[in-house]
């Protein structure tokens, strides 16, 4: 049975208290950073009943993500760290301060802090990235601040909704305008990397609406678009891809879709009125001319239009979980009932003009005796063999899925408390329910209001983890902290080691 975090609580093990409880909340608390869950580190720093100055540096930081200086500063003041040395800061917490005042407008602050940069060592590298590209936003250096979060995502692999969000908006903001494929490139390999994240964007879209939100709100419409029709055509069918993907589609011109076709046609008919292949190669030509001219999607640039054409024509195959052109792709089912119905249409097409044989009748009602069967026929056809084949690829796809969830599953059930503080989507769904199982202490009144919470506790490591949801709730959420502090009179533990090494 999956484990569920809205499940009423067991009362098999019972509630930790005192400093116990407060070590345990502040753990999660910091779980809650690995996330970048701003909202639910600040909670927690504050229900875990802490010393201030034990939460000081973690409100500070919280502060800062959601862009409050003023909030920032003053957490800092609390333990000493809101001033910086004039040989520069000594500690992270210096570093968060020359943050924050670089957003209040403080250009000598800006100034040391892009200065401290080679200086901070690797293993605070992802911390010192962070305050940067957030004070770079802060003071319109937006390409710093986009290389910034590159460089977390890429480099460092820190890739959370916040991290993520950002630094794929940043890349799609800044993707060629004159070369249409390295911009198809550019967008169509964050999409990649959006689909890869987990949870994925088909079982919570939250990251990628939180970056198409980030390219709207720098006025890049039209790279919203892309970025949203580029993971909706990659990504299997999805009610929130399909309204994300509909918020940001573009105003198509009808005179773009009518335009070509009508020259190429027009070409067409003068061809076989003239008998000349050259008029038909010329109305051809024509209708390609045309579209040249006469704008698709005239909100775009050129080229931009020209990386909607080529993501419009992606689909996904839910058969393969693979994407493919929706103009060449060949599938068995369909063909051959386009082949069976175009077969019968010219049979019935055969038989009716037999039937009027001799008689005085019209080209048109010739035409018209040939073409209904002949179309009609290839239509049922075709129908019936894409019928079957939405059939028969969602039946695959279930078993697919089925297959992954075993997998999944089977990874869950072993000890994952030696390497992770947080998990976040399906495998801490599956975590929860095949290793934590068990024992459900409530802990809700812990958390922001509407957000489930149980203590779970590892059988293995004593690890108590926290269960819950993201702040979408789209989402499982499970948050590390330490085990319960050993007993005093832990038997046959030297002292001091508390049975530890």
């Amino acid at each position: 049975m999956p484990f569920d975090p809205f499940a009423p609580p067991t009362q098999a093990a019972t509630r930790p208290t005192g400093d116990d409880l407060a070590a345990m909340v502040l753990d999660w608390a910091q779980s809650a950073d690995a996330v970048d869950d701003v909202e639910l580190m600040e909670v927690l720093a504050r229900t875990s009943g802490a010393a201030p100055e034990r939460t000081a540096s973690l409100r500070a930081n919280a502060a800062y993500l959601r862009r409050d200086p003023e909030a920032t500063l003053r957490a800092l003041a609390e333990i000493g760290a809101h001033e910086v040395a004039p040989e520069g800061p000594q500690s992270m917490d210096g570093v968060l301060a020359l943050g924050a005042r670089s957003c209040r407008g403080d250009v000598a602050a800006f100034s040391a802090l892009v200065a401290v940069g080679p200086h901070v060592p690797p293993a605070l590298r992802v911390r010192f990235l962070y305050v940067l590209a957030i004070a770079a936003e802060s003071v319109g250096q937006a390409g710093m601040a986009d290389e910034a979060w590159r460089s977390v995502v890429v480099d460092h692999g820190v890739r959370t909704t916040f991290t993520m969000s950002r630094a794929a908006a940043g890349s799609v903001a800044g993707r060629s305008r004159t070369n249409a494929p390295e911009a198809v490139g550019t967008v169509m390999g964050w999409a990649n990397a959006l689909r890869a994240m987990s949870p994925r964007p088909v079982q919570d879209a939250a990251t990628t609406r939180l970056t198409i939100d980030h390219l709207l709100g720098r006025g890049d419409d039209a790279g919203a678009a892309l970025l949203a029709a580029a993971v909706r055509r990659t990504s299997p069918a999805a009610a929130s891809l399909d309204e994300l993907a509909a918020r940001t589609r573009p105003a198509i011109s009808m005179a773009g879709r009518v335009v070509p076709w009508v020259c190429g046609a027009a070409g067409a008919v003068l061809g076989m009125a003239l008998k000349s292949p050259v008029a038909l190669l010329l109305g051809i030509g024509a209708g390609r001319l045309a579209r040249r001219f006469v704008r698709l999607v005239p909100s775009m640039s050129e080229t931009d239009e020209k990386v909607w054409s080529s993501i419009e024509g992606l689909r996904f195959d839910e058969r393969r979980g693979a994407t493919g052109s929706s103009l060449t792709e060949v599938r068995a089912w369909p063909t051959l009932g386009l082949l069976v119905g175009l077969t019968v249409g010219v049979l019935v097409g055969i038989g009716l003009d037999g039937a009027v044989a001799g008689r005085e009748v019209g080209t048109g009602v010739h035409a018209i005796l040939w073409l209904v069967p002949i179309v009609g026929g290839s239509v049922l056809g075709l129908g019936a063999g894409l019928r079957l084949t939405r059939h028969r690829d969602a039946s695959k796809v279930r078993r697919r899925e089925a297959d992954e969830d075993v997998a999944r599953l089977a990874g869950a059930q072993v000890c994952r408390c030696w390497e992770s503080d947080a998990l976040v989507g399906p495998f801490a769904l599956a975590y929860g329910s095949a290793h934590l199982g068990g024992a459900r202490v409530p802990v809700s009144d812990l958390l922001p209001t509407g957000r489930p919470g149980v203590l779970l506790q590892c059988p293995v490591s004593g690890i108590r983890w926290l269960a819950t949801t993201t702040a979408s709730h789209g989402s499982d959420l499970l948050l590390r902290a330490s085990a319960p502090a050993p007993a005093d009179d832990a038997a046959g533990a030297p002292k001091g080691l508390g049975g530890y090494i």
